[in-house]
Parts: structure tokens; C-alpha cells; sequence
């Protein structure tokens, strides 16, 4: 006979008018206590009781993990935006540099060409930088320090164009340009960042040919 406050299932304990066992789920029907689940089903039960704590357990694992990865990930991104901060900003134009902008072109327009020119100017030096920083080093540069690393300066260049307010003239070329940008900083092939480059170029032209004056300047020079 089977005690009735025992389940014929996993031998685990329940209370009286229970109709399903708090340990195993098994029902508790006077059918079921006649017909009491195979071994292997018991085996499978018990199996799946201790399955169910360990896929909970390791959830939360690895949910604190990632949250710990993500907090690392954000001091660091923190740190590099602080050093990029005290990086030099945006290096003036010198007067033999700076582009003959055509009256042709609203203020608003002209005063973002300007701007855009030194975000260029400066591109293409962080580009020679990197290039110099990765080249085998030449004979006779045995002693000498290798050049910084411009990846603060990266961070900085990247941050002044995005502030940069974009007269609605300019959405074109800006689009293209910030494509270039990106394209500059994952590390593209030469190929690649030239059509990139050339098609930034050619939303500057579009845009002067817009106002009747010529490019003040080129995207793309090396």
C-alpha cells in the first residue's frame, strides 16, 4: 500500500490534499497513485529537477559576466575619449592652406567648408602617422623613438566632426565624408579608402557646381 503522504515517484514528502508533488510535479490523482511513473521516467524527472537550478545558475553567471565585461568596456572606451580630450585638437590652417572660399557660397556653407578642410588636413597626417608607426624602420633610425600612436588624436578628430553643426546643403557630402572616416579607421585597403575618398570628392564638387565656384579643396590627396 502506498503512503499516502509519500510520493510513489521520487519518494519525496507532500502534504495532505496535495494534487501534484512539490519535488517531482507529479500528480497526485488516485490514478496516478495507482500507476506511479517507470524508472527511467523517474531518472528523467530527477535528472531534468537538477537540470533546471544549473541552467538558472549559470544565467546569472553569465548575465554578471557580461555586465562586469560591459562596465571594463566602458572605463576603457571613458579613459581613451579622456586622453583623446587632452590630445591636441584640429591643427590651424596656415595661410598658404587655408581655401579660397568663392562668395559663391552662403556663410553657413562657406564657414563648413573651412571646418572640413581642417578635419581633411588632419585625416590625411594621422593617415601618414599610422603608416609611419607600422613601417619597418629604416637603417638609419636606430635609436630614435617610434612615432606616437594616433589613436587619441583618432578619437578627437572623429568627435570635432561629429559636433560640427552640417548646413542642410551640406548632408551629402557630410554622409560621404563621415563613410570615409570610417573607412580610414577600420583599417581598409588602400583601394577601398580611395573610392571612398573619391566619391567624398565628388559630393564637394557637386556641391560647388551647385553655387557656380570651384572645389576650394581636395578630398583624397596623399
Amino acid at each position: 500500500m502506498t503512503d499516502a503522504r509519500r510520493c510513489p515517484r521520487c519518494q519525496g514528502e507532500y502534504p495532505e490534499g496535495a494534487r501534484f508533488c512539490p519535488s517531482c510535479a507529479q500528480a497526485l490523482t488516485s490514478d496516478a497513485l495507482e500507476y506511479p511513473m517507470s524508472a527511467l521516467e523517474l531518472a528523467v524527472s530527477r535528472v531534468r529537477g537538477l537540470l533546471i537550478p544549473a541552467l538558472v545558475f549559470t544565467v546569472a553567471v553569465l548575465g554578471i559576466a557580461v555586465m562586469v565585461l560591459a562596465s571594463k568596456l566602458e572605463r576603457v572606451t571613458r579613459q581613451a575619449y579622456g586622453a583623446a580630450k587632452t590630445a591636441s585638437t584640429l591643427a590651424p590652417l596656415s595661410s598658404s592652406d587655408a581655401p579660397a572660399i568663392s562668395p559663391a557660397f552662403p556663410d553657413d556653407v562657406a564657414t563648413y567648408l573651412r571646418f572640413l578642410q581642417q578635419i581633411e588636413q588632419n585625416r590625411v597626417a594621422l593617415v601618414r602617422r599610422k603608416a609611419a608607426l607600422y613601417a619597418p624602420p629604416s637603417p638609419n633610425a636606430s635609436g630614435e623613438p617610434p612615432p606616437p600612436d594616433p589613436a587619441a588624436a583618432w578619437l578627437t578628430l572623429v568627435r570635432d566632426f561629429h559636433t560640427q553643426p552640417i548646413p542642410e546643403a551640406c548632408n551629402p557630402l557630410a554622409a560621404e565624408y563621415n563613410g570615409l572616416l570610417n573607412t580610414t579607421n577600420s583599417g581598409s585597403d588602400t583601394t577601398a579608402l580611395d573610392g571612398v575618398a573619391a566619391r567624398a570628392d565628388d559630393e564637394l564638387k557637386k556641391l560647388a557646381q551647385r553655387y557656380g565656384a570651384a572645389p576650394p579643396f581636395k578630398i583624397g590627396e596623399k
